[in-house]
This record gives structure tokens, C-alpha cells and sequence, in this order.
């Protein structure tokens, strides 16, 4: 095997240096407010908020020691190179390849018999390197990749992250209605401007009510058998003939970015909180080809 060398793109990587940059000016912040004698003179809040920046930004700052820059093929394996470590991974130990995002964080997790490595998915060349990968997984895990049954599912940090949106959607929705109640407890509006409020309110609502609803019937799990797809969310279980699933596609623009799912049965949000969501998107449309 020839020896090759994956590294980040370069804007990518010229991006998160600027990122680590800002964090590093963001931490020295209280230093240099030593150094002009007027900001101690300052009210409580302001002087807060300096040293609470520079602690979040302290504590974010070590995440770029973590992250792949490099991944190194060779003979023997692949080894993946951040800042703070180096990691190798011999072909004959390599046990799964993953895709996961957490918080926007998109990753490739390979998993071996030491343990794990990383890379993200700003790499040049990125399919190549994965499949070059997925070529030395043992071949019970190839061929897992081809199975009639696979099981997907969502994360307790998902699941956070899922019902999070929905409460600060019902958040939004209480603000929109307090306002409302606020306004037109006084006399300043005309009725003209009264019912402009209470039209953007009731709009408010559909919209941000609907798009909570569609996130909180977001699946749990998916079950792909050789007859049926099995959607489990929180609330419910669909058991889908493969004639009853109709497309699967982008997700709408008011939506978290993700894939639409739509069956007879209704609807269903998927977004990367899944695991291996680029895999399920290839099974799904493999399954949809084959029904033609």
C-alpha cells in the first residue's frame, strides 16, 4: 500500500486558528484590564463579564488540542495527529467506523481493539479516506454495512438536545403572548395595530408551535428489516411496510438541517443526532431503488 497523508483544507484549518486566536486574546482580557487603571473603576457588571468570558473561553480553548488535523496511512494502519496527541491504529484491530455531530461538532469515530480515533469531516479528500477505511473493517462489519437489518439510533445527549429545542420554542411562544398581553393592556394601540399584533402572535405560534411538534416526533430509533422500516420516537411506535415509506429528502428551510422523512404514516425529522446518519440516508435510498 502507497503512503498517504489526509490533512484539513486549508481554509478549514486557517479558520480554526483564527478561532484559537480570538479565544487566546479572550482569555488575556483580564490581564490587560490591569493595565489601564480606569476599568476598575467600573461597575460590578462589566467586570463580570470580562473574567466570565475569559473562563468560557479557557474552558473551549483545549477542544482545538483534540481535533485531527492530520491522518497518516500507511503499511501497518493510520495514525491521527492533533495537537495534543497522536494516535495509531493498526488495520487488524479496526472493529467500526461511525459518523456522529454533537452541538454541530461533525465526526468521523473509528473504533479499534486500543480504543478510539477521530477525524472530522472538513478533511480534502474525505470519501476517499473513508473508504479506504471501510475497505480494511473486518469483513463482518463490511458486510454489516449491507445487511437486511440495521438498527440506528439517538443518543441520551440527542435526546437533550431534542427536547431542549422544544422548550425553547414554547419559551418563544409564551414571550410572543406576554408581549402581546402587555401591549394591549394599554390604550397606545389603535385597533388597526391591536389586530397587526394579534395576526403576528397567532403566526408566531403556528409556525414555532409546528416546528417544535415536528422536532418533538423526531425518532428515537430506526429499524430497517427486509420488509418493514420500525420508527420509534418518544410517544410511538409506526411499524412501516416498505411500500408505505414514499421519499426521504432534505429537510424544509424552517427546520433543523437534517433529512424528511415521509411515509403514509406520517413525517419525520432525522438529523446527524443519529447515529450514522450518512449511512441510514444511503439504506433508506437503497431500499426506496430497490422497491422501483
Amino acid at each position: 500500500m502507497t503512503n498517504k497523508t489526509y490533512t484539513l483544507k486549508p481554509m478549514v484549518l486557517i479558520r480554526l486558528l483564527a478561532e484559537m486566536t480570538v479565544l487566546i486574546l479572550l482569555i488575556s482580557l483580564p490581564a490587560f484590564t490591569l493595565a489601564f487603571p480606569g476599568f476598575q473603576k467600573l461597575p460590578l457588571a462589566p467586570k463580570l463579564a470580562v473574567y466570565v468570558v475569559a473562563l468560557l473561553a479557557l474552558g473551549m480553548l483545549p477542544f482545538y488540542g483534540f481535533v485531527s488535523w492530520r491522518v497518516r496511512i500507511e503499511e501497518r494502519g493510520l495514525t491521527a495527529v492533533s495537537l495534543f496527541k497522536r494516535r495509531f491504529a493498526p488495520w487488524h484491530e479496526l472493529e467500526k467506523l461511525r459518523f456522529k455531530a454533537t452541538l454541530g461538532w461533525r465526526r468521523y469515530v473509528l473504533s479499534f481493539t486500543g480504543g478510539e480515533l477521530t477525524f472530522p469531516v472538513w478533511f480534502a479528500e474525505l470519501k476517499e479516506l473513508v473508504q479506504l477505511i471501510k475497505e480494511h473493517l473486518p469483513q463482518g462489519v463490511q458486510a454489516s454495512y449491507a445487511q437486511s437489518k440495521r438498527l440506528y439510533k439517538q443518543d441520551l445527549f440527542g435526546l437533550v438536545l431534542q427536547f431542549g429545542r422544544v422548550v425553547v420554542g414554547f419559551l418563544f411562544i409564551s414571550v410572543f403572548w406576554l408581549f402581546f398581553a402587555t401591549v394591549g393592556s394599554g390604550k397606545a394601540l389603535s385597533p388597526a395595530d391591536y389586530g397587526l399584533v394579534l395576526f403576528g402572535c397567532i403566526v408566531a405560534t403556528v409556525y414555532i408551535g409546528w416546528r417544535s411538534w415536528v422536532i418533538a416526533l423526531m425518532p428515537r430509533s430506526l429499524e430497517l428489516t427486509d420488509t418493514e422500516l420500525i420508527v420509534n420516537t418518544c410517544f410511538f411506535e409506526r411499524r412501516l411496510k416498505w411500500e408505505q415509506v414514499k421519499t426521504v429528502g432534505p429537510s424544509f428551510f424552517m427546520l433543523p438541517e437534517g433529512l424528511m422523512l415521509k411515509t403514509t404514516g406520517g413525517q419525520f425529522l432525522l438529523t446527524e443526532e443519529l447515529d450514522s446518519v450518512d449511512e441510514l440516508e444511503e439504506a433508506l435510498r437503497g431500499k426506496l431503488a430497490a422497491r422501483l
